[in-house]
């Protein structure tokens, strides 16, 4: 009689999850150097993204103003935007959140290394959180963030 092993890779990973959620520790940010400037990884394109949003609402790039930067893991291809009527496979994917604020409105750009998404103008999207905080993607797959 042939016996099958039978995994639930799904129960696996949501396990994973959840243990990593109760890791200790915040959201990984950037660090800060003496004068307080967020040092950003090269590759970064947070001046693209501010020009976007310039000519999107049509104001003085003064006008905008830079709020934050995370490293994130978002849950989907999709970098957390998922535009009306579409699929996002569910795949981690390493990337970050860049918020800028206008005139105390404030707009989310998800990205990750493949470009960015301006989340606050995609029309009937669903805008999803990045992961829990202490889960990150690895060349292994998911791990918590060692502090």
């Amino acid at each position: 009689m042939d016996r099958f092993l039978f995994i639930d890779f799904g129960a696996i990973v949501g396990l994973i999850l959840a243990l990593a959620a109760l890791a200790p520790g915040g959201q990984h940010t950037h660090p800060v150097d003496e004068r307080g400037v967020v040092l950003i990884p090269a590759g970064v394109p947070i001046a693209a993204m501010r020009d976007d949003l310039v000519g999107r609402l049509e104001v003085e790039p003064g006008a905008v103003e830079f709020v934050s930067y995370q490293e994130v893991t978002w849950p989907d291809v999709c970098t957390g935007v998922t535009p009306a009527g579409r699929i996002c496979a569910q795949s981690l994917r390493a990337g970050y959140l860049v918020m800028f604020r206008v005139e105390g409105q404030t707009y989310r750009y998800h990205g990750s290394a493949s470009g960015f998404v301006a989340a606050s103008f995609v029309p009937a999207s669903t805008v999803s959180e990045p992961l829990a905080p202490g889960v990150a993607v690895s060349e292994v797959g998911i791990r918590p963030i060692e502090p």
